[in-house]
């Protein structure tokens, strides 16, 4: 399994309301956690941004091009936005060279300044080979990594948890248990999940164990290096 990194900026952007959300210096694009074509021509995009969430969605909701918009805030100045919006060529065009091609486009990706993203394909050398060839000449493309397929620090993180310390994660992050303040308490967490809320308790050490040493920087998990 191979994976290859791209780093793609179209002159005019991928889309109007992307490229005007890029301009707004009080709002940075900081991910496209998901993107689907719809067969209208349409497509539904689930975006993040940080900074002045207000504007963002000024600047979005007023745009023609935008069919819907719900905004969840995550904290006071980062929001998920799910937006159903006209498609341009060009997010139609890569769209469906990802579904036609046998790869994964890997999510979130990542929003550069100045408009670009960062793009993770992974796939076998051909259908990568296949599918770069066939992105739209406008679409400035730089390859940045190729090479075997690398999993992300999280994605060890998730995969290493019991289903059931799964469920307890997801609750406790979907009620706001990790953020400042804390929106929910195991109590609450105990009653959503169906369980005790000395289970809970027990999950969550269990999961932020695992997080620290699934995240921490090598040295703290493979002894101290002394400079």
């Amino acid at each position: 399994m191979r994976q290859a990194i791209f780093a793609a900026a179209p002159p005019e952007g991928f889309h109007p309301v992307d490229k005007a959300v890029a301009e707004e210096p009080s709002v940075r694009r900081r991910s496209i956690e998901a993107i689907s074509l719809l067969d209208d021509g349409t497509c539904t995009v689930l975006y993040r941004v940080d900074g002045d969430i207000d504007r963002a969605e000024e600047i979005t909701r007023s745009h023609p091009s935008v069919h819907d918009l719900a905004v969840h805030r995550v904290g006071t100045d980062s929001a998920l936005s799910f937006i159903h919006l006209d498609a341009t060529p060009v997010i139609e065009a890569l769209l469906r060279i990802a579904r036609r091609e046998a790869i994964v486009v890997r999510t979130p990706i990542e929003c550069l300044s100045g408009g670009g993203v960062q793009i993770t394909v992974i796939g076998s050398d051909k259908a990568i080979g296949d599918a770069v060839a066939a992105v739209p000449d406008e679409l400035d493309v730089h390859l940045e990594r190729f090479g075997e397929y690398e999993p992300r620090p999280e994605e060890d993180f998730f995969a290493s948890l019991t289903p059931r310390q799964r469920d307890t994660f997801v609750a406790a992050m979907e009620l706001g248990y990790y953020e400042v303040p804390r929106r929910t308490t195991h109590e609450e967490l105990a009653e959503e999940l169906g369980v005790a809320r000395s289970t809970v308790g027990e999950h969550l050490r269990k999961i932020e164990a695992r997080a620290l040493s699934t995240l921490a920087p090598a040295r703290f998990t493979s002894g101290w290096e002394h400079s």
